[in-house]
């Protein structure tokens, strides 16, 4: 099932990358949130038995993680009208 990554800056720029696979979507989520964060976030590498943090799921589609500064959100791309979360996520807090 596809999914999309939407990542930014808190009141400031913010991308999309839509992927082929839950898996390939776990694995940018975390990264980008390892990245962002400047290492301080825990790191949850999926193919390391990790990937509860990412976990997406028809009963769950939506997972996020923010900081004052960046966020993440890893959406499933099934079909249900939800929206982006960027514009939420954006906000200053």
């Amino acid at each position: 099932m596809k999914t999309i990554v939407e990542y930014g800056v808190r009141g400031g720029t913010c991308a999309e990358t839509t992927l082929p696979s839950i898996k390939q979507g776990q694995e940018l989520a975390a990264n980008l949130t390892w990245v962002l964060s400047n290492g301080k976030a825990p790191y949850i590498h999926c193919t390391h038995g990790g990937a509860t943090y990412w976990r997406v799921t028809k009963s769950d589609p939506r997972a996020i993680w923010q900081s004052e500064t960046h966020y993440v959100a890893l959406s499933l791309l099934d079909g249900v009208p939800r929206g982006p979360a960027a514009p939420a996520l954006s906000k200053l807090p």
